[in-house]
């Protein structure tokens, strides 16, 4: 019994440890050139609580998000930029020019880059974080994934497209930490089409496990590195390298 509460509350401390580490990869989003906050009608969903309007003027747009402290996630709207109006009169919570709204469920504004807006989900408290990719022009949604936090998240443009480069997560359907003969890697590369020729060294897990002194038959999550060339036409290419294991809540 000590020994199971012992592992249980390693567990819990390494959870926290990664939940307060949240996001610690590089990212490389465009800076706002103009931000402002400011306090609307009353919640009806939390007690004494404002929804709050936040605006994030760039380069091309603006983005809106109404955060609810009663309800999880916000509602996000972009606003294009109109170079006859001051950002504040962009900003405003009295605007009355056009908007177009995201149909994001559950997230909150997290960054924007180019012609592309990212939101990441308000729930995720481990090394895997949902996040989505939107058109700033569109509104359309491009992408959405879970990818490593921990982790580096690339964005650059050449040529006039935008890649994005990440860990990405990859359920697994066989069991991979008890995997001595490496015959569920070997079905991971079937079931994700992973070319043979390209090397991704199978994913510690049974050492990640023993560290956080739980049982091996403990679920984890894997990651691979991929990259994607054009986010207007996303489509994975994995890269070679090393797979990721970390614990799961």
């Amino acid at each position: 019994m000590k020994t199971n509460l012992s592992s249980y509350f390693i567990f819990l401390f390494l959870l926290l440890m990664t939940a307060n580490t949240q996001g610690a990869g590089k990212v490389g989003f465009d800076k706002a050139k103009f931000k402002k906050s400011v306090s609307l009608a009353e919640s009806q969903f939390a007690y004494n609580e404002s929804v709050k309007q936040n605006c994030y003027v760039f380069s091309q747009h603006a983005v809106i998000e109404y955060v609810d402290p009663g309800l999880t996630g916000s509602k996000i709207s972009i606003r294009p930029k109109d170079t006859l109006m001051t950002s504040d009169e962009i900003c405003s919570e009295k605007y009355k020019g056009r908007q177009l709204f995201l149909n994001n469920k559950a997230t909150y504004f997290w960054g924007s880059f180019k012609n592309f807006l990212f939101v990441r989900a308000a729930d995720d408290f481990s090394d895997r974080e949902r996040f989505e990719v939107f058109d700033t022009l569109t509104g359309e949604n491009l992408w959405n994934a879970h990818r490593n936090n921990g982790k580096n998240f690339i964005l650059k443009m050449k040529a006039g497209k935008i890649s994005l480069t990440y860990n990405h997560h990859l359920k697994i359907f066989c069991d991979i930490t008890l995997d001595k003969r490496n015959n569920c890697w070997k079905r991971v590369y079937l079931d994700y089409k992973i070319p043979e020729d390209i090397p991704v060294a199978h994913p510690d897990c049974r050492s990640v496990l023993k560290k956080a002194n739980l049982s091996p038959k403990s679920q984890v999550y894997v990651f691979l590195p991929v990259t994607i060339s054009d986010l207007k036409k996303p489509k994975i290419k994995y890269l070679p390298g090393s797979a990721i294991c970390s614990v799961a809540p």
